[in-house]
Protein backbone atom coordinates (compact mmCIF):
# COMPACT_ATOMS: atom_id res chain seq x y z
CA UNK A 1 0.00 0.00 0.00
CA UNK A 2 1.19 3.49 -0.72
CA UNK A 3 1.38 5.54 2.45
CA UNK A 4 2.16 9.19 3.04
CA UNK A 5 3.90 10.10 6.28
CA UNK A 6 3.92 13.71 7.50
CA UNK A 7 5.80 14.65 10.68
CA UNK A 8 6.33 18.13 12.09
CA UNK A 9 9.49 18.68 14.14
CA UNK A 10 9.14 21.95 16.07
CA UNK A 11 11.01 23.83 18.78
CA UNK A 12 9.99 26.76 20.92
CA UNK A 13 11.14 30.03 19.34
CA UNK A 14 10.96 33.56 20.67
CA UNK A 15 8.48 35.72 18.80
CA UNK A 16 11.03 38.55 18.61
CA UNK A 17 13.93 36.27 17.62
CA UNK A 18 16.30 37.35 14.87
CA UNK A 19 16.40 35.51 11.57
CA UNK A 20 19.69 33.87 12.51
CA UNK A 21 18.26 32.51 15.78
CA UNK A 22 15.18 31.11 14.03
CA UNK A 23 17.33 29.60 11.27
CA UNK A 24 19.50 27.86 13.87
CA UNK A 25 16.40 26.24 15.40
CA UNK A 26 15.13 25.24 11.95
CA UNK A 27 18.47 23.66 11.05
CA UNK A 28 18.49 21.64 14.31
CA UNK A 29 14.97 20.40 13.55
CA UNK A 30 16.03 19.40 10.03
CA UNK A 31 18.76 17.16 11.47
CA UNK A 32 16.12 15.42 13.61
CA UNK A 33 13.79 15.06 10.58
CA UNK A 34 16.61 13.47 8.56
CA UNK A 35 17.16 10.93 11.36
CA UNK A 36 13.44 10.14 11.48
CA UNK A 37 13.36 9.55 7.71
CA UNK A 38 16.41 7.27 7.88
CA UNK A 39 14.83 5.24 10.72
CA UNK A 40 11.53 4.86 8.84
CA UNK A 41 13.28 3.69 5.67
CA UNK A 42 15.16 1.02 7.67
CA UNK A 43 11.95 -0.61 8.95
CA UNK A 44 11.28 -4.08 7.55
CA UNK A 45 7.60 -3.28 6.94
CA UNK A 46 8.37 -0.17 4.92
CA UNK A 47 9.91 -0.04 1.49
CA UNK A 48 10.70 3.29 -0.16
CA UNK A 49 8.33 4.40 -2.89
CA UNK A 50 10.51 4.93 -5.97
CA UNK A 51 13.89 6.29 -4.89
CA UNK A 52 14.29 7.10 -1.20
CA UNK A 53 13.17 10.70 -1.42
CA UNK A 54 11.50 12.88 1.13
CA UNK A 55 10.78 16.57 1.42
CA UNK A 56 11.67 18.84 4.34
CA UNK A 57 9.80 22.17 4.39
CA UNK A 58 10.87 24.98 6.73
CA UNK A 59 8.21 26.28 9.12
CA UNK A 60 8.58 29.58 10.99
CA UNK A 61 6.14 30.61 13.77
CA UNK A 62 3.72 27.83 12.85
CA UNK A 63 0.02 28.47 13.53
CA UNK A 64 0.88 32.03 14.58
CA UNK A 65 2.75 30.67 17.60
CA UNK A 66 6.31 30.58 18.92
CA UNK A 67 7.06 27.24 17.23
CA UNK A 68 9.70 27.00 14.49
CA UNK A 69 11.00 23.90 12.73
CA UNK A 70 10.35 21.73 9.69
CA UNK A 71 7.72 19.46 8.17
CA UNK A 72 8.92 16.06 6.95
CA UNK A 73 6.84 14.65 4.08
CA UNK A 74 7.64 11.20 2.71
CA UNK A 75 5.97 8.53 0.58
CA UNK A 76 6.58 4.86 1.36
CA UNK A 77 5.19 1.47 0.41
CA UNK A 78 3.87 -0.43 3.41
CA UNK A 79 4.34 -4.20 3.00
CA UNK A 80 1.29 -5.93 4.42
CA UNK A 81 1.06 -9.72 4.56
CA UNK A 82 -2.28 -10.89 3.20
CA UNK A 83 -3.51 -14.43 3.94
CA UNK A 84 -4.95 -16.02 0.79
CA UNK A 85 -6.39 -19.10 2.55
CA UNK A 86 -10.17 -19.49 2.57
CA UNK A 87 -11.70 -18.91 6.01
CA UNK A 88 -12.94 -22.09 7.71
Amino acid sequence: KNTRIVVMVLELDKFDATGVESETLRAACEVIADRIAANVYQLTEVRPATRQRYKVTPEFHVFNSDLTGVTLDMNVNYNEIVNFNKPA
